[in-house]
């Protein structure tokens, strides 16, 4: 298989034939001997290795849209600078595209003169959709991208005359993995160009009066605004480049954002009306001011009707339906059906990493999440040896802070009557932390009564299992009814049930806007969200409201 060198700071590297290691016949930037010498410069500093590992894991299985990546060790002629000719040199790998979307913007005639049954209107078009359904793909697994911009999007060619081109996300070197709980607006590490104006200055604080209420969940808006410049490169600006909009914080305002758009989209005189109707659409719930108002990037922000759309509507859904002989569903390769199917030279990999840390009396550079997910694979081996790793990674991620394996850390050494080396206070704190994030069902030693139930009440006043707990319950009461959206679809019912908050409730209740109860995207009423945050009262309020309001069928239920 051909695949391509790629690094964080770069596009792409050389093409190589890892068949026999020779270059390809493709145009390719830079050499195999920069991407290695790269590579070990990685290699020494110790983190390369697991964070390749854990990428790989994040990004495993997101659909066409999204770079595949790899990675591999290099052994032998390039390894010679190391004491041992056998020390693998880490390596990350991925697909081989044509080139940049930043590349092709800047000759675009160039490389359509040979394409006969589209426009090249019809091209930005489908590299547009390709991009959106690829940042789509990524926030369903609750990852931010984090650098959405032409030079990270990657063209292949494809085998339809009428599709003729696909677009890939890549470059996931400033990525964030939403499952980290200690998330700020200033780990958003975007190209200044191309990131909205809350970003644009790391030295400035994130501003509540200008840019609204901040929560962690907010940062897939972060994405919205640099995917909404990324539409005007590709449709508007002369060669790509990055729109100047004026977002400067001393004369920054919503409606200045608005006129600079709707001034270029103005200027772009041959482009279609019917295109130009959908970007304006798109461009207007993207570009905002705050990030709690923009919308997310989908590809519903651009549907058309035009035979370009169709045809790329089909091309994509046949793509997903029809995967690759051996290819196995995504749902195979996420939580712990992932661990238990992880490769074993990755795991040997990774276990070898944990070891050479371990020595050194160090925490690995891992996730807690990536280390309880390594117990997991080492509890479904049949080595002995392994029986131990289970406690030692069980004890890493709990030691690194992460709920679920500070839930169960102590009760699996206790099952292995293995003692367990932190102090008292130490798993009072786990056991409070597990009970808060509702990881625990039975009654932990090390807490009261008493303080269990103080802590239940937490869980439940933080939104219980309900997915419209992620914004958090303060940013929900601080946020305009009418303004409300997350990723779920989760109305301000949705909200205000999950939280316990009955007040408003009410008030909501009492306006009458509501016909009958709204879904979000799993179909869940405000009726499963209260259920989820564990809030009788709210039970009783929708059940009143459902049968006082909404129509019944002959039998009493609910229509």
């Amino acid at each position: 298989m051909s695949l391509i060198f790629a690094e964080s700071e770069t596009t792409s590297l050389t093409l190589v034939d890892f068949d026999d290691t020779t270059p390809g016949d493709y145009p390719v930037i830079g050499t195999v001997g920069e991407a290695i010498e790269a590579s070990k410069t990685r290699a020494r500093s110790g983190k390369y290795l697991s964070s390749l590992s854990e990428l790989v894991t994040l990004l495993a299985e997101l659909g066409a849209n999204v770079c595949a990546i790899l990675v591999c060790e290099i052994t032998g002629t390039y390894a010679d600078d190391y004491p041992d000719r056998k020390t693998p040199i880490p390596v990350l790998v991925m697909e081989a595209a044509l080139f940049p979307l930043s590349e092709m913007l800047k000759d675009l005639q160039h490389h359509l003169d040979t394409l006969i049954a589209v426009s090249h209107w019809d091209v930005r078009h489908h590299i547009a959709l390709d991009v959106a359904a690829g940042v789509e793909a990524l926030h369903s697994s609750e990852i931010i991208h984090g650098d959405i911009k032409p030079a990270n999007v990657l063209v292949f060619r494809q085998d339809n005359p009428s599709v003729p081109f696909l677009a890939k996300l890549s470059d996931f070197g400033v990525c964030i993995d939403m499952s980290d709980h200690k998330i700020s607006a200033r780990d958003y590490y975007g190209t200044t160009k191309w990131v909205g104006p809350e970003a644009i200055d790391h030295d400035l604080a994130y501003d509540d009066t200008l840019f609204g209420p901040f929560h962690a969940h907010h940062l897939k808006q972060f994405d919205s605004f640099s995917y909404g410049m990324l539409l005007l490169a590709l449709f508007v600006t002369p060669g790509g480049v990055a729109p100047k909009l004026g977002l400067d914080r001393e004369n920054l305002k919503e409606e200045n954002i608005r006129s600079c758009t709707r001034l270029l989209l103005r200027d772009a005189g041959s482009l279609p009306a019917d295109i130009s109707h959908t970007l304006d659409k798109a461009l207007h719930s993207l570009l905002r001011m705050r990030p709690c108002d923009r919308a997310l990037p989908t590809i519903a922000l651009l549907t058309t009707n035009r035979p370009s759309y169709l045809a790329w509507l089909h091309e994509s859904t046949t793509k997903d339906e029809n995967n690759e002989a051996g290819k196995t569903s995504p749902s195979y390769n996420t939580g712990p059906m992932y661990w238990a199917r992880l490769d074993e030279r990755v795991f040997e990999d990774l276990n070898r990493q944990f070891d050479q840390n371990k020595k050194v009396r160090q925490l690995p550079d891992f996730l807690g999440a990536t280390l309880l997910g390594l117990a997991l694979k080492a509890s479904t081996s049949s080595l002995e040896e392994n029986r131990q790793k289970v406690l030692d990674y069980l004890l890493a991620a709990s030691l690194k802070g992460h709920t679920p394996a500070q839930a169960i850390c102590s009760r699996v050494h206790a099952s292995q009557s293995k003692e367990l080396a932190v102090s008292k206070a130490t798993l009072r704190i786990w056991a409070a932390n597990s009970v808060r994030q509702g990881y625990v069902f039975h009654q932990p030693e090390e807490l009261s009564p008493k303080e269990i139930l103080s802590f239940r009440d937490d869980f439940r006043s933080a939104g219980g299992y309900s997915s419209a707990r992620a914004i958090g319950a303060k940013s929900i009461l601080s946020i305009p009814q009418e303004a409300y959206e997350d990723s779920y679809d989760n109305s301000i019912l949705h909200a205000y049930a999950a939280i316990g908050a009955c007040t408003s409730l009410d008030d909501v209740l009492q306006q009458n806007k509501w016909i009958q109860l709204p879904k979000n995207k799993k179909d869940e009423t405000p009726i499963d969200s209260a259920c989820q945050g564990g809030h009788t009262t709210i039970l009783r309020r929708h059940y009143d409201f459902c049968y006082k309001r909404v129509p019944t069928s002959t039998t009493g239920t609910l229509v």
